[in-house]
């Protein structure tokens, strides 16, 4: 469900402001009614840091007690953010000295090769791609430097593309790491390990004295397109603005025509980004020719199943648990099923009804290889 905070979200949900909204920034910022509401939102959405910039920008007059909360929770990621660079640069040496090759995905890539400003882009964990046949002794190697499994998560069903994920503490802050063997799990329909991803377009930067990898720009922008959206996991803001301002911070350099032909998902998921967040001008002659007129329903989320999201006052019924599953919003079809926006919406319908029969087989499944 989107309340008020969504339309003051969208609007930061670029990575730099823009002169001419600053007006309607400032509007949307006057009419809302509940900042509690609204920074409780930005915090899920990972949108702090902008949202705080955005509205800076546009000199949006604030109650004070919402400036210092938005500037106390700006502070923190910033603080967090330093402190999981400093862990990333004991792991890459760690990593190099047992000559264990390994590429950077998504968190700390993107804030310092994209957003330029390790604040701005709030991390959850730290994503580490290394060879399949190393993943093993990667793992058994950083659980020798005081990295310990993440207790909730023993013993849970194991995943093809990252082990169990590993967890430290450094200076009071909780840091945790999964090491990948492929970029993409299996509902993302992709397959990247390390040996095939495009060593000699690999970008780097510093993480704390080290020099870290990250993937190509092709292949990040495929990535970060297939990581946007999945059947259990609500959007987050934060990656729609992941998706465009990687693309716009290498559209010069970017080969959009072997873009198209190889990962046509993204040409499909900026066009349908442009109808929530109109793209910058680098960037949207190479989005995909849309149909004519908008997709129904742009920036509406899945709330069905596999979702644990309860839809307000119908917490329980099964009718409209039923309907959200089986009736998505024609903008999140469009977007997950390989951003085809020119598919019929009742094909897209049919290969969602197959996609949910896939996820409850792999649930069966899971269920009875725990109870062997």
């Amino acid at each position: 469900m989107r309340g008020a905070w969504h339309p003051l979200l969208v609007r930061c949900a670029r990575l730099r402001p823009r002169a001419e909204d600053a007006e309607e920034t400032d509007r949307l910022a006057k009419a809302c009614d509940d900042w509690d509401d609204l920074i409780r939102q930005a915090e899920l959405h990972g949108l702090t840091p902008l949202v705080r910039r955005h509205l800076d920008a546009a000199d949006a007059h604030l109650p004070k007690r919402v400036a210092r909360a938005l500037g106390a929770c700006t502070a923190r990621h910033r603080l967090t953010n330093e402190v999981r660079f400093r862990v990333l640069g004991q792991i890459l040496r760690i990593l190099e000295s047992a000559r264990i090759p390994v590429v950077v995905l998504k968190g700390p890539s993107l804030a310092a090769l994209v957003y330029g400003d390790v604040g701005l882009r709030p991390m959850r964990d730290l994503d580490l791609l290394v060879p399949r046949r190393d993943a093993d002794r990667a793992q058994s190697v950083l659980q020798q430097h005081d990295f310990a499994i993440v207790e909730e998560c023993r013993g849970a069903v194991p995943l093809d593309h990252h082990l169990t994920p590993l967890s430290t503490e450094s200076e009071g802050v909780h840091v945790v790491v999964e090491i990948h063997r492929q970029v993409f799990g299996d509902i993302n329909r992709a397959t990247l390990e390390l040996e095939e991803t495009a060593h000699e377009e690999w970008l780097t930067f510093d993480a704390h004295g080290m020099r870290a990898r990250a993937l190509g720009p092709a292949q990040m922008l495929w990535h970060l397109c297939h990581h946007l959206v999945d059947l259990y996991q609500p959007i987050r803001l934060i990656s729609v603005v992941d998706v465009v301002a990687s693309a716009e911070r290498f559209a010069e350099v970017l080969d959009w025509r072997r873009i198209a032909n190889d990962y046509p998902v993204v040409a499909g998921t900026l066009a349908l980004l442009d109808e929530l967040v109109p793209l910058p001008p680098s960037v949207a002659p190479h989005a995909r020719a849309r149909r004519p007129g908008r997709s129904r329903d742009v920036g509406v989320d899945y709330t069905g199943w596999p979702r644990r999201i309860a839809r307000a006052g119908c917490a329980g019924r099964l009718t409209d648990r039923v309907r959200d599953t089986l009736r998505p919003p024609e903008w999140w079809l469009r977007l997950y099923y390989d951003a085809d926006v020119a598919a019929s919406r009742w094909r897209l319908m049919l290969r969602h009804a197959r996609a949910i029969c896939g996820a409850a087989a792999r649930r069966v499944k899971a269920r009875a290889s725990t109870s062997l």
